[in-house]
């Protein structure tokens, strides 16, 4: 069983409280600025519906899943800095491992204000890990193991172009 806990510095010591959701699976979340977003499954749909939460313990609301088919992993949340979108890895990956041609990856958009969900890109054959928002938001980068590069995702065509020949792991932050 595992949990996740908002952390309170605010005050002289730290105060924990539990994030707001029955804590019954261990889905897939990513964290904006003022939401957290959560990939639960749907039994009905056979896909992921998105929970967004409020962390300021605000109402819920729930994304209608897409039928994600026998695409059966989902991770990577990345939610962009303004809160207003986001996207996941979703993918189809075989029971025996990651042969050539046994992996299929594609990205998810979920639109927080109108709360919707597309594919983005056509599936390709590799597990991708989204990394972070470019181009004020218009674009993402994203990386794979295997392919040891960098890529670039246009948001607007769905046009996936590689950036660099070494996988990009991230920034630290200043301050």
């Amino acid at each position: 069983r595992a949990g996740l806990f908002v952390l309170d510095y605010s005050g002289d010591e730290v105060s924990t409280r539990p994030l707001p959701w029955i804590q019954d699976c261990l889905c897939a979340v990513g964290f904006g600025n003022e939401i957290m977003l959560r990939l639960a499954p749907n039994a009905q749909s056979m896909g992921l519906d998105v929970q967004i939460y409020p962390l300021d313990g605000g109402a819920p609301q729930v994304i209608p899943a897409l039928s994600r088919g026998n695409y059966d992993e989902a991770g990577n949340v990345l939610v962009s800095p303004d809160d207003t979108m986001a996207l996941y890895a979703l993918s189809q990956v075989s029971e025996n491992g990651a042969s050539a041609g046994e992996i299929r990856t594609v990205l998810v958009f979920v639109d927080l204000q109108d709360l919707r969900q597309s594919i983005l890109n056509s599936p390709m054959p590799e597990l991708l890990r989204p990394l972070g928002w470019t181009e004020d938001n218009g674009a993402i980068l994203f990386t794979t193991e295997a392919w040891s590069a960098t890529w670039k995702l246009n948001l607007a065509t769905g046009a996936a172009e590689k950036v660099a020949d070494a996988a990009y792991l991230g920034r630290l932050r200043e301050g």
